[in-house]
């Protein structure tokens, strides 16, 4: 009787352990969800934020928009290879990371590097977060806006690599706090 009372209780143990792992992992995987569409969230106020900096200096200083956002985003936004920000007008890329990185891709189109925006159900005039693969196959989380002007189709996104984000955010530790 006491070994089936023994028994009884090490697989009661041993399913309520395999349950404990199956619901942390599944907490886990909601909140990196969560965390990611968080940031999104966050790029997309950010983009709006720099889109009407660079309307403001476009009209400031009587320039077109395009070479006022490249300015805008050379002196506000922290770029890194990590994280930086794309300009195209076109299809055509005006700008990419730095003024190195947009020579060293001076072929390559908004469409081939991030995506053409219908594709990927984005919208004219709204800024909208997707997951590409671009810069040597790396995950990157790319909120954009397609925007149609007098000078025609303008594009503006901002590229996160999608570890970076994670690391950045300390996610790491907050798996650990979790499994704790």
């Amino acid at each position: 009787m006491k070994r089936k009372t023994n028994k009884k209780l090490i697989i009661g143990s041993v399913l309520l352990s395999i349950a404990c792992i199956v619901l942390s992992l599944f907490e886990i995987y909601n909140s990196r969800k969560s965390y990611i569409r968080q940031y999104e969230k966050n790029m997309e106020m950010y983009l709006e934020s720099m889109l009407s900096n660079g309307e403001y200096l476009a009209q400031k200083e009587n320039v077109e928009f395009t070479e006022a956002m490249i300015h805008t985003i050379e002196e506000e936004f922290p770029t890194s290879s990590q994280m930086f920000c794309l300009v195209g007008k076109e299809n055509t890329i005006l700008f990419l990371r730095d003024q190195v990185m947009t020579e060293e891709l001076y072929d390559t189109t908004v469409a081939d590097y991030i995506g053409f925006g219908e594709e990927n159900n984005i919208k004219n005039g709204i800024i909208n977060s997707t997951k590409v693969r671009i810069y040597k196959n790396a995950r990157y989380r790319v909120t954009r806006i397609d925007k149609e002007t007098e000078s025609g189709l303008i594009t503006v996104a901002i590229c996160t690599q999608e570890t970076y984000m994670l690391k950045s955010g300390n996610f790491d530790m907050l798996m650990q706090h979790l499994l704790v």
